[in-house]
């Protein structure tokens, strides 16, 4: 299976997974994949210049409890359906929140997001919907986090009714880790569970995404583990634990961190 492009960091090892695959040439859907899995259209990402287009219009407001507080100087951007990272085409909200994005046809993902907040990442179809409005979370409302070392294993639980992470194409539930590098070095993650269901684990940098390994579990691949190997600079990294599908109220999870051989 071919391997996800990444940004930021030289990687290996990095798993695939067929929902990923499928976002290459931009199905996003749960074909294969089992029962409850996020779904979006089926119809390719990338704008067709040939076709006609229209301006995609919304709002960019904070998360509850202040949902009515406007996120002016918003950044609206395109996301590429292969890799998975931000294009450089983009618009800015107003004062008020507000936004218009014209000249886009078919389906197309997209992320919000502005310094200081964690941001959000959704997928219309243009044919259907003209309007679509963002919610960033403000940093400072981040769910508390434990903290992971190089060397150490932590032990913890995820489940539906736990805090959401905005990760690259969906929101979901995850356990936050925060993971401080010192020097340059090649460092190797780790989760790991037992049961049918499908955990990803996801390395960030403020809001900024570095790697993943993303096996599709669901889909009949892989068993219950995921590892990436990354060479990091400097600087506080967040380790996700991300509960794509699953079954019960809590799963039980081992996160390792270590250097990489």
């Amino acid at each position: 299976m071919a391997a996800r492009a990444t940004s930021g960091v030289a990687f290996g090892a990095v798993s695939t997974r067929c929902r990923v695959l499928l976002v290459v040439v931009g199905l996003l859907t749960t074909v294969g994949c089992g029962g409850g899995s996020p779904t979006s259209p089926s119809t390719p990402d990338i704008p067709n210049p040939a076709s006609s287009t229209v301006t995609l219009t919304g709002f960019v407001r904070e998360t509850a409890p202040t949902e009515t507080v406007p996120v002016a100087d918003a950044r609206v951007e395109v996301i590429d359906p292969g890799s998975g990272l931000l294009t450089g085409r983009f618009v800015l909200t107003d004062s008020r929140g507000f936004y218009q994005f014209p000249g886009l046809s078919g389906a197309v993902s997209f992320r919000a997001s502005k310094d200081g907040y964690e941001g959000d990442s959704k997928r219309v179809q243009l044919t259907q919907t003209l309007t679509l409005d963002f919610s960033l979370m403000p940093s400072s409302r981040k769910p508390p986090r434990e903290t992971i070392i190089v060397g150490q294993t932590q032990t913890g639980t995820v489940g539906n009714s736990d805090p959401t992470c905005a990760g690259k194409f969906f929101v979901r539930p995850c356990k936050r880790f925060a993971l401080v590098v010192t020097s340059q070095e090649g460092l190797r993650a780790r989760l790991a569970w037992s049961g049918g269901h499908d955990l990803d684990l996801e390395l960030w940098r403020d809001d900024t995404f570095v790697v993943a390994s993303l096996t599709c579990q669901a889909c009949g691949v892989g068993s219950g583990d995921e590892t990436f190997t990354a060479i990091l600079s400097p600087g506080e990294y967040e380790v996700r634990a991300v509960l794509f599908q699953g079954i019960g109220a809590a799963i039980p999870f081992e996160l390792t961190v270590s250097r990489a051989d």
